[in-house]
This record gives structure tokens, sequence and C-alpha cells, in this order.
């Protein structure tokens, strides 16, 4: 508790010049990092269980499932924040402040808004995160046998559901207390599955020497080149990953719209976006699909799993030789390939639906003009619009090495 008060004070000055200063300054709200008095201890339970099976060729399939259960998890919880609709209220507007049509524009500072007067932030470790997820997990291995080894996972979430953000609410009094659309707000934001598959897979073969015709120094010749070489590789791959779109305005911001600078929105569903894979890398979904959220907003326009990003996959190989020269000496090569296939995914996209303000519904970053044509301000992944891919994966490198050992 070294930062609370009185060990550590923040000191803040309101309305006021250096003229008239005259070296006072007033005491901001502290800010607070308390325990909730009665915790329950962290706890959690897994339980798993799998069948190793026996297939030909020197192949085994391995399937498990592993569940898990954790709870009583201690999550910071700021109690005091500024409640949905407070910016909005009469008694919170500043007589002072230039008359403004825009809800949540003319209002006192944060501080001043909150229930429980005196104090900024007050953070409180409250026993209250959860985490419930079902996985599937299934192996298939080839032990090395005529110069091949492989093994491949895939690890399968079943299900995956979490505690969400705390959503606070006060009474007169300044007590504080749960809204009612927690429950919601947990079923919307926290019980969805981001990436369903996630393989792994990795292998080793042992190249055959090539067998000359004939006898005496041309085999033998054939023979070294073409022997001990050896061909690995690892595989690494995911089924489309969960995304979502967010909002940004250039003037105003979420206060103007739920009332409270502690509380975010999402944008609105008007139609379908489409999959969130596109091979037209400057739409990558359907921008017409977002609407910005009312005055009012309690966040919950929208959930976390109505886009996925495109399949993934990559590839990293390596051959190597070892050249044997007498009983101690040995010369090794090998050439390693990072994405061997020069594969190019796309990995990131522009998710910031962004307008002029909170009483504008039109998109500032568009790709495209009016007219449907590519803007040339967008041409490039680092000026990219929303909607537009601005991430690729990883191009091919190559690394090589010798090494002699004696």
């Amino acid at each position: 508790m070294i930062s609370n008060p009185p060990n550590e004070v923040s000191q803040t000055l309101y309305y006021s010049s250096f003229q008239t200063m005259g070296g006072l300054t007033t005491q901001g709200a502290a800010n607070l990092n308390v325990y909730q008095l009665h915790s329950n201890l962290p706890s959690t339970w897994s339980w798993s269980g799998g069948v190793q099976y026996m297939l030909p060729q020197d192949t085994m399939l391995d399937v498990s499932y592993t569940g898990l259960h954790s709870y009583n998890a201690v999550e910071p919880v700021n109690i005091n924040t500024v409640d949905f609709g407070a910016a909005f209220l009469a008694a919170n507007q500043d007589p002072t402040a230039t008359a403004s049509t825009v809800p949540g524009t003319t209002v006192v500072t944060q501080n001043m808004m909150r229930s429980i007067r005196g104090y900024g932030s007050i953070n409180m470790m409250i026993p209250r995160d959860w985490t419930t997820t079902h996985n599937l997990q299934l192996a298939l291995t080839h032990r090395f046998a005529h110069g091949l080894q492989f093994n491949i996972n895939d690890t399968i979430v079943l299900q995956q559901k979490n505690q969400t953000t705390a959503r606070i609410q006060h009474d007169a009094n300044g007590n504080w207390s749960y809204r009612s659309d927690q429950a919601q707000a947990d079923a919307l934001l926290g019980d969805y599955i981001r990436t369903r598959h996630t393989l792994k897979g990795n292998f080793v073969y042992a190249i055959p020497g090539l067998k000359s015709v004939g006898n005496g120094a041309a085999r033998q010749i054939v023979k070294q080149v073409t022997s001990d070489w050896q061909l690995s590789g690892i595989w690494s791959a995911n089924s489309p990953t969960a995304y979502t779109v967010g909002m940004s305005y250039l003037s105003g911001g979420s206060q103007n719209l739920t009332g409270s600078p502690d509380y975010g929105v999402r944008p609105v569903l008007l139609s379908n976006p489409g999959s969130g894979c596109s091979k037209d890398i400057y739409k990558q979904f359907n921008t017409a699909a977002f609407g910005p959220p009312a005055v009012g907003s309690v966040g919950l326009e929208s959930g976390p799993d109505y886009l996925r990003g495109c399949w993934y996959q990559d590839y990293d190989m390596a051959i190597t030789r070892e050249f044997r020269m007498g009983e101690a000496r040995r010369l090794s090569f090998r050439l390693d390939a990072f994405n061997a296939f020069n594969q190019s995914h796309i990995t990131g996209r522009n998710t910031t639906y962004q307008v002029a303000n909170t009483t504008s519904s039109a998109v500032v970053n568009n790709v495209f003009d009016a007219s449907g044509n590519l803007l040339s301000s967008r041409l490039r992944p680092n000026s990219s619009g929303f909607g537009q891919a601005n991430a690729w994966q990883t191009e091919r490198k190559l690394q090589a090495w010798l090494r002699f050992t004696f």
C-alpha cells in the first residue's frame, strides 16, 4: 500500500495562472489501491483424460481432453468509476463552460462526477475473476523408422468463458454495486472462442543416398555426395482468429455517448460485415456494415466474434549434412529457411472506424472516394484506411553456416 496517501500525494492546480499562483497549490483527489477485506482464496480445478492407440507403420494416435475452471482470481476493480449517464446530469454541468449542443461536453472535471467524493480512482483488488475452458488435443506421432519421423498436434478449443470487466453503479449515498447488465456483458463479451484450432507439426527425414551403377571411384563419389543428408521442418498453423472493430472520434469521445469517461462504446452492426477475410487487400470486410452508437450507449452494441481473419500457416525448414573426416573430425553444413515457401498471409487490418464527431456517421478514414476509386493516399500499408490490410506474414529468410569439429 506504499502508493496510498500519506506516503504518496499528488497535487493538481485548477483554474490559475503563473502570475496568480503565488507558490500555492491545491491538493487534488487522491487515488487509492486497496484490497477487499474478506476475500476468498484464488482456486483452480483442472481435469484431463486421454487415450493412446497404436496404428500401423509405427504410428500412434493420442486423443486427450483437458478442462479447467478457475475462480476467485484477484482482479483490480475501480469502485469509484463515473457512472453511465453522469455527464448528462444537470448537477454535473459546469455553469462557466461555453454552451454546447453535444451532450457531455460542458461537464465538470472527472473527479467531481465521482460518487465517492474526495477520491479519484479507488482500485480494489476483488476475487471476482473466473475462467472456464474445455480443450481437445489430438496428436499423431510416427516414431523414427525407415528414415522418417513426424509429429502433428491440433489443440481444439471447445469452449472458453471468462469474466469481463466490472460494470459499476452507485446509489445516492455512494455505495457501489454491479449493474444489472453485468451478466449480459459477460455473455456478449466473455463467451467466445478467439482461435478454434492451433496446429503444430514437425518432421525429420534422412534422405537416402543414391546408388550408382558399377564399381570403383565413380560409385564412391556418388555415395559420398548424396549420403548423410537430413531434411527437417516445423509447420505452424491456426484457424481464423477473431478480431473486432473499434471506434475513434476526431473530436469528442465516449463520454459524449455513454455519459462516462470510464466506459467506452462499440460500433453498431447495421448489416452483415462479411467473414473478415478477403483476397482484396483494400477491403477485408464490408465497412458499410458499421454505424456509430447513439447517445445513452452502455457499450453493448456488438460482441467480439463477428469478424475472423484468414487461415494462417508457416513452414520453417532446414537441410543438414555432416562430412566425416576420420574418427574425431566433422564438417557440418546447415541451411535454414524460415517461411520456406514465402507465404504472405494477411495478419493485420485497420479496424478503426473513425468519424468526425459523436453526431456524425460518415467514415473519415475511407479507402475509396465517393465514386468507389482507390485513394492515392491509401496505397501503402502504413497509411491504411478502414478495412484495409496493413500487416503480412514475415517474408522468407535464409540462414546458412559451416562448422568444423575436431
